[in-house]
């Protein structure tokens, strides 16, 4: 079975604090694990933010990719592929985000 993941990016742009942040669409067939993870400016505030940043993605990742430690040698190229792909899009989209003004983004990560 093929995997590959998809992580889409919305963002509130100078939201006001009332405002409930939009709804986020995910396109994303039926039975496809799919984690999200909510970043706000002040994951970007200091390294250690941005490291817990990265731990909240790692851990949505793994949710939908899976672990190395619970595959057979025979997966590790499909893990590799599924979560080398998340980290690539999610980066991409993150230095987006910090390049504009943002309240609120959301990440949402699927596997398929």
């Amino acid at each position: 079975m093929k995997t590959a993941v998809t992580i889409l990016l919305a963002a509130s742009i100078a939201a006001p604090a009332a405002a409930a942040p939009p709804d986020i669409l995910v396109k994303r067939e039926a039975d496809v694990p799919t984690a999200r993870v909510i970043v706000t400016p002040a994951d970007f505030a200091s390294a250690h933010s941005r490291t817990m940043l990265d731990r909240r993605i790692r851990n949505a990742i793994e949710s939908v990719c899976g672990s190395y430690a619970t595959i057979e040698s025979s997966q590790v190229l499909q893990l590799d592929s599924c979560w080398g792909g998340a980290w690539h899009q999610a980066n991409d989209q993150l230095d987006r985000a910090r390049t504009t003004k943002f309240a609120l983004v959301t990440i949402a990560i699927a596997a398929r």
